[in-house]
């Protein structure tokens, strides 16, 4: 999907693939243009693994690489250059899966500097997730396991709620702050004056327990068993989301990737080890939020820099749904990570922000001069079978009443219907992937048949919404 994506929106992408060589395995780079919308090879690198910094095997203090050789810089600026790209066009890195530790290289800052562009990652999937441009709910959670590094959680969320409600520009923005015991009563306190800001109470996890000590539980699973994950789904109440925001160490266990969370909101006493999310159970409660968007926050002294990166790359590769990556700077002011609220969130297409400390998966139809002025069809009937339960219901009454009127609040879907969205976008997803890579008459007829059932799916899941929001 990624290449059908560049073709229609004649993007120029830096393709990179693990490939065999002579010698062994290496990564060749190759920068492909789409400009007109057919590829042409314009130039290719190869990199073999120590030229690019990989481990043999990934461990959590594995530094990912931040730079490239000088000829695949100058390179690059070269060929860009020939080609005339506007000012402020981005470079897209279209990582070929599979492609192992790739992802976690800070490809970023190896080429921004150097290209004078921003560098965005080519998300795998051809839709735009559905939903209500006109509201955005962000729940922010940041746990300080005492096995780990400090993280001054007051400090970290008061800059980042500043950075959230100063970026959006969204009518209607909400952070829903989900903090360890030890500082709700402080935040709780901070925050009173906020209308924009709840502090919700970690007692309410109680009924959750504390996790034991182990290894990444529930990546294969789409049950949760994180008492964290499990207390904002329930805090929420029947609400939806739109983005969750993780401010956490990452780690890596078993060559996987995780966040580290102390064992409970309520419980953060175990000195030895912290514990983890991985990758499925990360995606499987962003579903049941009906969360369509994740962004992750490396906070100073990161306890594995590559174990946070390759988690949120590989959360973009699993599910539809942009994906943002943040490196936290000195405490204060975060203009990097308003622009990005910006961006991302903006209710309409916009230019991409100056890229600093920061990676993202988004679609290409975000960014202004890239926006197609008509809606593609989607490549399932059953995705956009419920749109009108997402759709804004401000642009209308503007258009009725005039630009000075005041509109009312807009309505959101319950967390239900956005959970059966985000489960119809992955399945159809997959469905896509599927006849991508095995395009047979049995594949296809499979595929059919499940396409009918996530119609009728949304069919009945449509049908019971428009009769509760009466």
């Amino acid at each position: 999907m990624a290449v059908k994506i560049a073709t229609e929106n004649g993007l120029v992408t830096l393709r990179v693939r693990v490939r065999p060589r002579e010698r062994g395995i290496a990564a060749e780079l190759q920068l492909v243009s789409y400009i007109g919308g057919s590829a042409r090879e314009l130039q290719s690198w190869w990199l073999d693994s120590t030229m690019l910094g990989l481990p043999t095997r990934l461990h959590p203090q594995w530094l990912p690489t931040r730079s490239l050789p000088p000829d695949v810089t100058d390179g690059l600026r070269n060929a860009i250059r020939d080609l005339r790209l506007a000012h402020g066009l981005p470079l897209w890195l279209h990582l070929v899966k599979p492609y192992g530790f790739l992802g976690a290289l800070d490809w970023e800052a190896a080429l921004v500097p150097q290209l004078g562009r921003p560098l965005l990652r080519l998300p795998d999937f051809l839709e735009r997730p559905r939903e209500n441009r006109d509201v955005l709910d962000v729940a922010l959670v940041c746990s300080e396991p005492v096995s780990e590094p400090r993280l001054n959680p007051p400090q970290v969320l008061q800059d980042i709620v500043a950075a959230v409600l100063a970026g959006s520009r969204r009518p209607r923005t909400t952070v829903h702050i989900f903090p360890d015991e030890a500082y709700h009563d402080s935040l709780r306190n901070t925050f009173a004056a906020e209308p924009r800001v709840a502090v919700h109470d970690p007692q309410v996890a109680q009924v959750h327990g504390a996790l034991p000590r182990g290894g990444v539980r529930g990546d294969e699973a789409n049950e949760l068993q994180s008492p964290w994950l499990k207390w904002m789904r329930d805090s929420m109440k029947g609400h939806s989301l739109d983005a969750v925001h993780f401010v956490c160490h990452g780690f890596v266990a078993d060559q996987r990737p995780a966040l580290a969370l102390a064992e409970s909101p309520l419980s953060n006493r175990d000195r030895r080890d912290a514990r983890y999310v991985g990758v499925g159970e990360l995606a499987a409660f962003l579903t049941q939020v009906g969360a369509w968007s994740a962004v992750f926050s490396s906070p100073p002294g990161n306890y594995s820099e590559a174990g946070l990166r390759l988690l949120a790359d590989t959360l973009a590769q699993t599910r539809p749904g942009p994906v943002l990556y943040h490196t936290l700077g000195a405490p204060g002011s975060d203009p990097a990570l308003q622009a990005m609220y910006g961006f991302l969130y903006a209710p309409t297409a916009s230019p991409v922000p100056a890229q600093e400390r920061w990676f993202a998966y988004c679609q290409p139809a975000l960014i202004d001069t890239l926006a197609s002025p008509t809606r593609a069809a989607p490549a399932s009937a059953a995705l956009a079978a419920n749109s009108s339960l997402f759709e804004s219901v401000l642009a209308p009454q503007r258009r009725a009443r005039g630009p000075a009127a005041v509109p009312r609040p807009a309505a959101d879907a319950p967390s239900w219907v956005s959970a059966a969205q985000r489960y119809v976008e992955q399945q159809s997803l997959q469905l896509q992937r599927n006849v991508r890579d095995d395009d047979d008459d049995a594949t296809s007829r499979v595929s059919s048949e499940v396409e009918r059932t996530l119609a009728k799916l949304q069919s009945i899941v449509g049908g019971i919404a428009k009769e509760t929001l009466k």
